[in-house]
């Protein structure tokens, strides 16, 4: 029996190969010699005891050997030896093998949090650059292209959810001659004021959700959503907030309005306005 686990032991520490086994036996074991002359060219065997002989078994075939004496100090001294080779062998393999998957994890993680910090990087970059491409510099509102955008989704929601709005059209009257009374810079000053006041009055409680855009010039847009009741209420308190400095055309949307025919119709009103008089607010 304490061949036969010897046997096994060897066989198990060569992954099978009977040669590698044989080679390492006969160093700690002559009489292994002739165990590996009976089993020949054999690749994988099996060892057994049948009726007090030692059987190897492969491919098949049995080769019985004659009963073999060995004294118990050598067994364990063997045996230990072998099985301290076998557990070195696997517990090194082992070890290898937990620092490589360690090494490859954390290289993973790291490329992980460089791809996020990556994509994080670009997340700003792209929001920055959509803000700064919807941004009128000199006001600080939404230039014409956020304009035309912020219009295209209130038709949507006003075409598929029946979501009122209006749209207020403004510009400071006579501002040709404030140009040339206070320079360019005196006229920038005038239409951040009128931006001021737009922020201001739309921040107001009471006046509904609106947004203020500078569509160009001394041009700027307001689309609100509310009912033409509090529109007229939010015009009034732009031009009283600007002191008569602008004229305002107001309309709100109908049925059936796209783009053109809403822009149109506000225009419309604006000219009134001027035609009016200026300082005030007409509707269309």
């Amino acid at each position: 029996m304490r061949l036969a686990g010897l046997c096994l032991d060897a066989v198990r520490l060569c992954h099978g190969d009977a040669f590698a086994a044989a080679d390492r036996l006969a160093a700690a074991l002559p009489v292994w010699r002739t165990l590996r002359a009976e089993a020949g060219g054999l690749l994988e065997v099996r060892v057994v005891v049948r009726q007090g002989r030692l059987v190897v078994v492969a491919g098949g075939r049995c080769v019985t050997l004659s009963p073999v004496r060995v004294a118990p100090p050598e067994w364990q001294e063997i045996g230990a030896r072998l099985r301290a080779e076998s557990e070195s062998q696997d517990g090194a393999l082992l070890a290898a093998r937990n620092r490589e998957m360690a090494r490859i994890a954390a290289e993973q993680a790291r490329a992980l949090e460089d791809l996020q910090a990556g994509l994080a990087e670009k997340r700003a970059a792209l929001a920055a650059a959509t803000q700064a491409a919807d941004t009128d510099p000199l006001t600080g509102l939404g230039n014409r292209r956020a304009y035309e955008t912020a219009l295209r989704q209130a038709l949507e929601a006003a075409h598929d959810q029946g979501a009122p709005f209006a749209l207020l059209f403004l510009d400071l009257d006579h501002f040709k001659a404030i140009n040339d009374t206070e320079g360019h810079a005196g006229g920038d000053r005038h239409l951040r004021g009128v931006a001021d006041v737009l922020r201001t009055v739309l921040s107001a409680g009471g006046t509904g959700s609106g947004f203020a855009y500078r569509t160009g010039g001394d041009e700027f847009a307001v689309i609100l959503n509310a009912l033409p009741g509090p529109a007229w209420d939010v015009a009034q308190m732009i031009i009283e907030g600007l002191a008569g400095a602008v004229s305002l055309g107001l309309t709100v949307y109908r049925k059936g309005d796209d783009a053109q025919s809403l822009a149109l119709r506000a225009d419309q009103a604006l000219y009134e306005a001027k035609r009016a008089g200026r300082g005030r607010t007409e509707r269309a």
